[in-house]
């Protein structure tokens, strides 16, 4: 039986891997990265019991709680990401000066790649 847990190997290997390809995600398009959202929200719908079952070995919370934590908060929030990346991704006018033919905008853009550790609690949720 193999030891499923990461180990630090593995999570350099994987920050190695997305700071390779941060240049590529932060030229994509909105239309790219709705796709990409619409796929992990299909993944967690088709594997929505599994990932309940999980959890429940893991935690023993009640499977209504795990449901509503764990699935439908999360399908929730993709789905308000895809519906609002349009509008994130739209660069914002402001009024640099007083000087009426001065133009500026605000452009949002992904900065770069992080590391987010989650609590055992809410392995997905939060």
């Amino acid at each position: 039986m193999t030891d499923a847990s990461p180990t630090a190997a593995d999570i350099d290997r994987i920050f190695a891997l997305q700071q390779a390809y941060q240049w590529d995600v932060k030229a994509s398009s909105a239309e790219v990265r709705k796709a990409k959202l619409a796929k992990l929200k299909g993944a967690i719908e088709t594997h929505a019991d599994a990932i309940v079952a999980a959890v429940l070995e893991d935690t023993r919370k009640p499977e209504g709680e795990i449901r509503v934590t764990e699935v439908l908060n999360i399908l929730g929030n993709i789905q308000l990401n895809i519906d609002s990346l349009d509008d994130w991704m739209t660069p914002t006018e402001v009024e640099p000066s007083k000087n009426p033919a001065d133009r500026a905008q605000i452009a949002y853009e992904a900065r770069g790649v992080c590391l987010v550790l989650g609590p055992w609690n809410f392995p997905l949720g939060l």
